[in-house]
């Protein structure tokens, strides 16, 4: 009978194992193999995993000195020219990375926008932040701006005598601008002696006057 089953078997080299016909070795015999081969560097001897000549260290030593990457001989090397680094979109700098785009300044700043735009992400932050922001205000002196409590001199408009005041020429007008006879709306409190020039007659109530937003910062109008 003939056999017509076509299938060879081939046997291992070292130990005469049946294996495929495609490989030479069984796995353990193949194993062995590479494991013997051990590749080490021609300078300091370092042991490498890959089949090379020198190590990263020794090679760009052994380049400096021969002088690869000067002209032509440098791998970059086309028409004249190396090719020159890659700019950033945003400022210009010179990049060291052939592949980057951006900057690592601004590179991470695109990454924080994109971060904010996530919902869950976003409303982590605002509870860790008011938290923050509790404890700072209960000792004012240990926030980041403060200056010795300046706010309390600088800004008197803050203060509650200037809401009264504030409040008492509304009452009087009877929330209606007196210029254009609107009543209610967004209202201002003007000063008819100007609050820089005259200090005595800022708490004035007669020389207090409502007026509208639209009235109030129209240009080419001058008020008494």
């Amino acid at each position: 009978m003939k056999n017509y089953n076509h299938t060879r078997y081939k046997k291992c080299k070292r130990c005469g194992k049946v294996i495929n016909n495609e490989s030479t070795w069984c796995i353990k015999c193949w194993y062995k193999h590479i494991t013997a081969k051990i590749y080490r560097c021609k300078d300091c001897k370092k042991i490498l995993y890959h089949k090379s000549t020198r190590c990263q260290k020794c090679y760009h030593k052994w380049a400096s000195k021969i002088g690869l990457r000067k002209g032509k001989k440098n791998g970059m090397f086309k028409d004249g020219k190396c090719i020159v680094f890659p700019k950033c979109v945003d400022c210009g700098e010179e990049l060291k990375n052939y592949n980057s785009k951006r900057c690592r300044k601004h590179s991470i700043s695109l990454m924080n926008k994109n971060r904010w735009k996530n919902p869950v992400f976003k409303n982590k932050m605002k509870k860790l932040l008011s938290k923050k922001a509790k404890k700072r205000c209960s000792i004012p002196e240990n926030n980041s701006n403060w200056k010795g409590g300046k706010t309390a001199k600088l800004r008197p408009r803050h203060t509650t005598r200037y809401k009264i005041w504030r409040k008492s020429v509304f009452v009087r007008d009877s929330f209606t601008c007196q210029r254009c006879n609107k009543r209610g709306g967004r209202l201002e409190a003007h000063h008819i002696k100007s609050w820089k020039k005259y200090p005595k007659f800022r708490f004035f109530i007669s020389n207090g006057l409502t007026l509208c937003f639209k009235c109030h910062h129209k240009k080419g109008y001058k008020l008494l």
